[in-house]
């Protein structure tokens, strides 16, 4: 007689359960839904209406920082000139339409940074990620926030991007990558570093790069010719954006500036070293293990994972909304490093009951096979205990401290693991 609890029933009630939470979520959250989306629709009205919307936005938040002091939000609108003309297109369409559309991209977006993620995952790892999907939207990073809630226009242009990665990893074709780097680059110019990822994982994609990245830049600073007046209010209110807001990422050096700002001290040039040391480091890194990994076919799952991993951390203004790509690969190279631990440490492994030929797609392939639970509730609990420190204590610091943590200890385990196996092949 086959069990009641089939995989599919297990699986429809994961689902509900994402729901429930989803539902739990929205109406526990302390700022209204749509918190970045209503930004963007104050700034469809007042384009529409003929006004600037740097210069009123620039006066919320100096209503704000007068009545409440530093660190209060006021969401203004910062974005560069170019973004313009489309608020002003847009402003034709009824509220009621635009507004459908708007949240159909956004889970659309969100969707498709699932999916390419979903495409690193083995059969094996595809059977308990399936349980997982409702939940992640919630947990970017691995840590709990609930901003997809506020609706930031990340989700739809980092959703276009991963999309177009998919067809650049698996067929050698990043023509689309790069045309939407450049396009994602006119709404966040920081964006462009990006561009990283194809020189790493790709063949000969130096120059196509370059000439991506040159574009974005001109296009970035043309508006300063085409559109002077906007282009410095645009810069002065992001600048005050940090100065007030205190708005910065959560990479090293959006963390330094934090730190010196609520010190009550300058940040420009100590973070500028900061990120420029970051690069330095991380960038290092990433191009030794490229130079590694293009003369083998093993482990190319986990290079991906790590690859954007580290990318990542080398966006200048790194935020929430921009980690959810990554949320699946960080997931699987945690899961994975667990495994290789639990091999590594001697416990039976599915090399004992699988067939002989090994198994290349990712370092983690033999994790122990008994006892069952142990894996899952280790990786469990150390996820609670993380979540539990974010939420009680801080969430930035927890963050960059999970991300540097996998992306360094999934680099070392993927270089040492490429170097057994081919030290493990027989000489020809």
């Amino acid at each position: 007689m086959r069990s009641f609890l089939t995989y599919r029933k297990l699986l429809v009630c994961a689902w509900l359960l994402g729901i429930l939470f989803a539902y739990y979520a929205k109406h526990h959250h302390w700022d209204p839904i749509g918190w970045d989306a209503k930004v963007y629709w104050n700034a469809i009205n007042t384009v529409r209406a003929g006004v600037n919307p740097y210069t009123s936005g620039l006066e919320i938040q100096r209503v704000l920082f007068a009545k409440y002091g530093p660190g209060v939000h006021a969401f203004s609108y910062v974005y560069p000139p170019a973004t313009l003309p489309l608020l002003r297109l847009l402003g034709h369409l009824p509220a009621w339409l635009l507004g459908s559309l708007y949240v159909v991209a956004v889970l659309a977006g969100t969707g498709l940074q699932f999916w390419a993620g979903w495409q690193l995952a083995t059969e094996d790892e595809r059977r308990w990620l399936a349980f997982l999907l409702p939940f992640l939207a919630f947990f970017p990073g691995l840590l709990y926030r609930d901003s997809v809630l506020g609706g930031n226009l990340a989700f739809v242009l980092e959703g276009l991007v991963m999309a177009a990665a998919v067809q650049g990893w698996k067929r050698g074709r990043w023509h689309w990558y790069y045309l939407a780097v450049v396009l994602i680059s006119v709404f966040k110019p920081p964006l462009l570093t990006l561009l990283a990822f194809p020189v790493l994982v790709g063949r000969r994609q130096w120059l196509p790069a370059f000439i991506t990245g040159a574009a974005g830049t001109a296009l970035f600073f043309s508006q300063k010719l085409i559109w002077p007046d906007l282009f410095r209010d645009f810069i002065y209110t992001a600048l005050e954006q940090f100065r007030i807001n205190r708005d910065f990422g959560f990479d090293p050096s959006g963390a330094v500036a934090r730190t010196l700002t609520w010190a009550g001290r300058g940040y420009e040039t100590p973070s500028r070293l900061v990120y420029l040391f970051t690069v330095l480091v991380i960038g290092g890194v990433l191009l030794f293990t490229a130079r590694k990994m293009r003369s083998t076919p093993l482990f190319r799952s986990d290079w991906l994972c790590v690859s954007l991993i580290g990318v990542a951390l080398l966006n200048p203004r790194l935020k929430e909304y921009d980690i959810l790509a990554i949320t699946i690969p960080m997931l699987l190279i945690y899961w994975r490093l667990l495994c290789l631990l639990a091999t590594v440490t001697g416990r039976p492994t599915h090399a004992e009951t699988r067939p002989p030929e090994p198994r290349s797609d990712t370092f983690g392939a033999y994790g122990p096979d008994s006892p069952r639970l142990l894996l899952p509730l280790a990786a469990l609990g150390w996820l609670v205990a993380a979540n539990y420190r974010a939420i009680n204590y801080e969430w930035r610091i927890t963050e960059l401290a999970i991300l540097l943590l996998l992306f360094g200890a999934g680099t070392w385990a993927l270089l040492s693991s490429t170097a057994h196996a081919r030290a493990s092949q027989p000489a020809s």
